[in-house]
């Protein structure tokens, strides 16, 4: 499955049902604007930190893709204004790149990265569940107490660890 479309790829596709792009921004393709859902990059990495600083957190810990500069850069503009509002210092040591965040494996680098650098950091804010979910292994197997509502285990049938419900 691609990650992404080029709109000439996506104008070429044969369409027999409505489709929508699930995209950041509309695309214009030889003069054909695409429909499409705008996600709020800044606005949801707003709350999500907004709600960590609640939590009593300050010393929160981004994991980014590398390399993605309008997303990216609305995520890290998000958490950025969100730790200002609460009088947080912004600290680069705390912001991690990844190459590629479909791999949960993006995550669980990123982490350890971050643990050998004996940064101190009491939250994680992460690019996406897959990241996220790399990320909460390796806390778990380093032994790191990690309060969510979730629980991690391996499955047997997968590479990816599955959420369960405590």
């Amino acid at each position: 499955m691609p990650h992404a479309l080029t709109p000439e790829e996506y104008l070429s596709l044969p369409v027999t049902q409505p489709t929508v792009v699930l995209r950041e921004r509309a695309a214009d393709a030889a003069g054909h604007i695409l429909d499409h859902v705008e996600i709020s990059e800044e606005q949801g990495a707003h709350a999500a930190v907004a709600h960590l600083l609640t939590q009593g957190r300050r010393r929160i810990a981004a994991i980014c893709q590398q390399g993605e500069p309008r997303a990216n850069s609305r995520r890290l503009h998000g958490y950025r204004r969100a730790l200002a509002e609460s009088g947080v210092a912004y600290d680069d040591s705390l912001v991690i790149g990844v190459a590629d965040p479909d791999l949960w494996s993006s995550g669980a680098g990123a982490v350890t990265r971050l643990l050998r650098t004996r940064v101190r950091f009491d939250a994680l804010f992460c690019h996406n569940d897959v990241v996220a979910i790399g990320a909460l292994s390796v806390l778990e197997r380093s032994g790191l107490a990690v309060r969510t509502r979730w629980r991690w285990r391996a499955s047997t049938t997968s590479r990816h660890p599955s959420p369960r419900r405590h």
